[in-house]
């Protein structure tokens, strides 16, 4: 089961990313950031979202970036919120 993206990070995406990759950004935190992440113990939603506030907050709009730190995210999510 995957957790939804939140307002503020759609938001986020909207206003940071470009047009043409927003749906992909929405859809790759949905689908590679969330439930299956390494190391969650108990996969509780607000660490979730916290990690992709993370993801999208060091990716600064950048679409590369973004998928530099998803995955880091996949690898161990713990060295996102060390970048952060």
């Amino acid at each position: 089961m995957s957790v939804a993206v939140t307002a503020e990070q759609r938001s986020a995406i909207q206003r940071d990313f470009p047009p043409a990759d927003r749906a992909d950004i929405e859809r790759l935190l949905t689908d590679e950031c969330s439930t299956n992440l390494p190391f969650l113990a108990q996969n509780r939603e607000p660490d979730i979202q916290r990690i992709r506030n993370a993801v999208l907050k060091l990716s600064a709009g950048n679409t590369d970036k973004f998928l530099y730190w998803l995955g880091i995210a996949k690898q161990d999510w713990r060295d996102v919120l060390q970048g952060n």
